[in-house]
């Protein structure tokens, strides 16, 4: 589960980091890409996933529509909090 939310938050980050250089959003294969992932149907699987959780929004079959929601962002902005010794 840690691993999958590393991977959700650097995707966020990716997609948030792109469009701030760019002005634009990222397409799958560049997230892909970034992500080091080497099949789009995985890509696919998790960005569906990502959008049923409402950590990210696009529109399927329609390019660089790939947008982080306010969920997202929160998980992003989420730090772990180091656990209390008494």
């Amino acid at each position: 589960m840690k691993r999958n939310l590393t991977r959700r938050k650097s995707i966020i980050r990716f997609i948030l980091t792109h469009y701030q250089k760019r002005g634009y959003q990222p397409t799958t294969r560049e997230v892909m890409w970034n992500e080091k992932i080497q099949s789009t149907s995985t890509m696919n699987q998790l960005l569906k996933r990502m959008k049923n959780d409402g950590l990210v929004d696009f529109v399927e079959k329609s390019p660089r529509t790939l947008t982080v929601t306010e969920k997202g962002k929160e998980l992003l902005n989420e730090s772990i909090e180091p656990t209390s010794r008494e």
